[in-house]
């Protein structure tokens, strides 16, 4: 018997950007905040959890190698079977960017650059007791490799952040599935941060802000309703 898989394709949103960007703080308030259901996947939760083997290959691919390939697939299985996601990632190398592009052609695919300044990274790179000095600033390359639907600055205040990300993801499923969107199936969503600070829907994209109408001119007097101008009578001529 074959696996029965009747569930809609996940949409997947990839936040992408150095060590200690910010990415996992943005995550989590976008999984309150996108209109509908998003797991949070991250190469770090299997890491975390000693999935790895640990043990070096004797020959290319690399246990390394071996592991991200195996976690990009992973993107595209989970969605595969229905998952929405929101990916935390740092795409370290531009075949991974291209491979990643190449396995998520098939579904609905948000890219976000999550950033800061270098000084700000270095900063909360040294109040982390998990992160060795200097990794921040070596994955800034890691936007050389993509191409964004939208960046974020995660300096900003996180309601900003979400906000950004709400419109840009609203604009991208209007350009991808515009009839959904019409029919009311996909709306754009209440935005609502983790500490409950509302910051209002995004609005709809090109849409023109409303203003009233000029005043209609006014209508010159119609030749019936002026009065006649009496006409003023001719002097009379005299001859000498």
């Amino acid at each position: 018997m074959g696996l029965v898989n009747e569930a809609a394709p996940g949409k997947i949103v990839i936040l992408n950007g150095a060590s200690s960007a910010g990415k996992t703080t943005l995550a989590r308030a976008l999984q309150a905040n996108l209109g509908e259901p998003f797991c949070f996947y991250a190469s770090d939760q299997l890491a975390d959890s000693g999935f790895r083997s640990r043990s070096p290959a004797q020959h290319p691919p690399t246990e390394r190698d071996r592991f991200f390939n195996g976690f990009h697939r992973s993107i595209a299985a989970f969605a595969s079977a229905g998952n929405n996601l929101i990916v935390e990632h740092i795409v370290e190398e531009q075949q991974w960017a291209e491979d990643l592009r190449t396995l998520l052609t098939p579904f609905h695919v948000l890219w976000v650059g999550v950033h800061a300044p270098p000084e700000e990274l270095s900063r909360r790179e040294r109040e982390r007791s998990d992160r060795a000095s200097g990794e921040a600033l070596f994955h800034l390359k890691t936007h050389g490799y993509c191409r964004y639907h939208v960046e974020v600055d995660s300096t900003l205040s996180l309601p900003d952040q979400v906000q950004q990300v709400q419109t840009a993801w609203y604009q991208h499923l209007l350009r991808r599935s515009p009839a959904s969107l019409s029919s009311g199936a996909l709306q754009p969503p209440s935005a609502r941060i983790p500490d409950g600070q509302p910051t209002g829907p995004p609005p709809p994209p090109d849409t023109p802000a409303s203003t009233p109408p000029p005043p209609p001119p006014p209508k010159p007097p119609s030749a019936a309703s002026t009065p006649a101008t009496p006409a003023t009578p001719s002097k009379p001529q005299t001859t000498t």
